[in-house]
């Protein structure tokens, strides 16, 4: 029996899928290659897919469908995994984490949000190190999924006048 896993291991294998993707709509890069490794990075050390990459693989298993059946996938095969779709492991529910910057006291900040390297290399540019109490911010707390980050005079600019990362 096919899985989404075996096909998109199939898909890393072969060529003709684009090595970049930008989306002028919405102004972000995806790179299906990068995407599809990451995927069959996890499958091959026995780890579940959440939800939300489950149903963009199969985005991208029909986007790339004629390729793989140039390759040796059945049509029917193919059409029978598209529309139920078959994982090796169960999927995991996907979290939903909205974007949120709170005010914690003791002049530190917190921010929230869902994986974004862009808002990720921002934070790390105000990298500041408290000399009384050791800590070098932002810090990122990995159980809560948040980032901490202080105050001080020289970064209070910087930190307001972020918008929208």
């Amino acid at each position: 029996m096919l899985t989404i896993e075996d096909l998109m291991e199939k898909l890393e294998t072969l060529k003709g899928i684009p090595v970049e993707i930008t989306n002028t709509d919405k102004s972000y890069t995806f790179d299906d290659n990068r995407f599809i490794r990451d995927i069959t990075s996890y499958s091959r050390m026995n780890k579940s897919l959440s939800s939300s990459q489950g149903k963009l693989c199969i985005k991208i298993i029909s986007k790339y469908r004629d390729i793989l059946e140039n390759n040796g996938i059945n049509k029917i095969i193919l059409d029978s995994v598209i529309s139920s779709p078959i994982y090796r492991l169960p999927l995991y529910e996907s979290l939903n984490i909205k974007r949120e910057v709170r005010y914690a006291g003791d002049n530190k900040i917190i921010f929230r949000f869902k994986y974004n390297p862009t808002i990720i290399d921002e934070l790390r540019k105000l990298r500041h190190h408290n000399m009384e109490t050791g800590m070098i911010y932002p810090i990122y707390n990995k159980d809560l999924k948040l980032w901490i980050m202080e105050i001080t005079k020289d970064n209070s600019d910087k930190i307001m006048s972020y918008k929208n990362a």
